[in-house]
């Protein structure tokens, strides 16, 4: 599953997304927002995530930035199974705060 706009693309991560992962949520100032996150978060950790299985019920997309080049990897949302129903979560990285 992909979403594109003008700006941004959402879609799923890839094993060669760990690297700017792992950057783009390596900031201490993000990780005391996130439940989830182990800290600190270095690139076993995105390796990790990038390999799980899809669930097509809880999907879970990275936030890419749409430029000349590459597109940039700035955040991620994603639906979790919580206690009663499906919740959602989202994170951007700190460079692109406000």
């Amino acid at each position: 599953m992909f979403a594109r706009t003008q700006r941004l693309v959402l879609r799923p991560g890839w094993a060669d997304d760990a690297p700017a992962l792992a950057e783009a949520l390596g900031h201490e100032q993000l990780a005391n927002k996130l439940t989830q996150l182990p800290w600190p978060y270095g690139l076993s950790d995105a390796k990790a995530f990038l390999a799980r299985p899809y669930n097509p019920n809880a999907p879970q997309m990275l936030i890419l930035l749409r430029t000349a080049g590459k597109p940039r990897l700035i955040g991620g949302i994603g639906l979790n199974q919580g206690a009663d129903a499906l919740e959602l979560g989202y994170w951007i990285a700190p460079d692109y705060w406000g």
